[in-house]
């Protein structure tokens, strides 16, 4: 168990009339005072003040107000990429103690145990950067944990790990409680699944906040032509082992898929393989009867901000020759003239959506749809590509979001041990 082993009579972290600053810009004002083992909630939409809150309690960014704490903190952030520093899994969660001073030893300690309590022990040295990104959130974890804060700041980290993996840090988490760790949640739900919080502070809006599933906006199309046909389809990466293993299925026009899987089970790569983005190591793509190229699919990044080039969303549309009209029904028109920057994660994932649907392409290949968005975004998200499904468009989407394949998609595909172990009626409990 995780303990400290320090006992503090008062609050770990007392916040009064606090929020955070970035240039020109407020948080809205919060007040918090959180106690050993005692789990917080910031609940809040896409671009609230989550992140910067956080931030802001970390000693990362500037804040107002008061802010006292007994103790150090970690903070596991919502854009992962840019905080792993190492080239190695082992090297990555060392990496903190290293900087403590602490004895080779106790730095071993420390990060082989906080790797295996994320269940990455089995890729203890593996390279970062053959990670799927659920896995890359595992690691971040792992780093903090391996710090031994007595205050985790978690960046709504639950959204991009497949299901299995989430019960298994929820219950990471309350042990972590148990043993005196105080943790606060950015999340966009006031009780996120699998938790129980001593206290929820809302910034709110509360229409952007999830309290169930979403209503179904899928409808059953007739279906165009087929657009894709994949036969056989195999790949590894150089120095690995087979990734995909003789996978064979078909998207026809007007029809949207999710492809499903355990972290690390090739759904990336697959978007990637069908986009013309990565060459199969055998097995044939049609796609229109021809090879996969960028001119035909459009792949959106798990990771937004590798799409977004210019300095705003408009510059963005402006490069590519495209109109202002391609977010609006997303009702992301707000953020066009925004510094990208300065966007939120869910932010900048729906200027790139946004940029893939106005491609109008006849495959549309979406990575983690909704990672970073609350509930108001993710249906118009669902609702933005059912309609472009309905105009022809081929849609493949790789998510864990349950709810989210449940309500607008058509079919579901489960990738398991490199292959497609279930085919048909989206719902939920497939991945175990």
């Amino acid at each position: 168990m995780w303990k400290q082993g320090v006992y503090v009579a008062g609050p770990l972290l007392r916040l009064r009339r606090f929020r955070a600053r970035r240039e020109g810009w407020r948080s809205p004002e919060i007040e918090l005072e959180l106690r050993e083992g005692e789990l917080a909630v910031l609940a809040g939409g896409s671009g609230s003040g989550k992140t910067s809150i956080l931030l802001a309690v970390d000693g990362l960014i500037p804040h107002e107000g008061e802010l006292r704490s007994e103790t150090t903190s970690a903070y596991v952030p919502d854009e992962v990429e840019g905080y792993l520093l190492t080239s190695r899994v082992i090297d990555e969660a060392a990496f903190g103690p290293e900087n403590l001073g602490l004895p080779r030893q106790e730095v071993w300690r420390r990060a082989s145990s906080a790797i295996e309590a994320v269940g990455l022990g089995d890729r203890m040295w593996w390279r970062v950067g053959s990670l799927s990104i659920g896995m890359k959130y595992r690691l971040a974890l792992a780093s903090a944990l391996a710090l031994q804060p007595g205050i985790l700041l978690l960046d709504n980290i639950l959204a991009t790990i497949d299901p299995p993996t989430r019960r298994q840090i929820t219950s990471l988490i309350e042990e972590l409680r148990q043993g005196g760790i105080g943790v606060i949640i950015a999340s966009y739900e006031k009780r996120p699944e699998g938790l129980t919080p001593d206290k929820v502070v809302s910034l709110g809006p509360e229409e952007s906040l999830w309290d169930g599933g979403l209503e179904a906006g899928r409808s059953r199309r007739a279906g165009g032509g087929e657009v894709l046909r994949v036969r056989g389809l195999s790949f590894r990466y150089p120095g690995g082992g087979d990734v995909l293993r003789g996978v064979s299925f078909s998207v026809r026009g007007s029809e949207m898929v999710a492809v499903m899987g355990r972290n690390g089970a090739g759904k990336s790569t697959l978007l990637k393989l069908v986009s013309g983005l990565l060459k199969p190591s055998s097995g044939t793509i049609l796609l229109d009867g021809g090879r996969p190229s960028p001119g035909i699919a459009a792949y959106i990044h798990q990771n937004p901000i590798l799409q977004l080039v210019g300095r705003t969303p408009r510059e963005d549309l402006e490069i590519s020759n495209l109109p202002e009209e391609a977010v609006r029904p997303l009702g992301a028109e707000y953020l066009l003239d925004k510094p990208t920057y300065s966007l939120s994660l869910g932010e900048k994932r729906l200027a790139a959506i946004a940029l893939g649907l106005a491609l109008r392409p006849r495959l549309l290949a979406v990575d983690e749809p909704t990672h970073g968005l609350d509930r108001r975004f993710t249906e118009r998200v669902g609702e933005a590509l059912v309609k472009a499904a309905e105009e022809g468009s081929a849609i493949l989407i790789a998510t864990h979001d349950e709810r989210f394949t449940e309500a607008f998609a058509d079919r579901c595909m489960v990738l398991r041990g490199g292959k497609i172990v279930y085919e048909g009626e989206p719902r939920r409990g497939l991945v175990e």
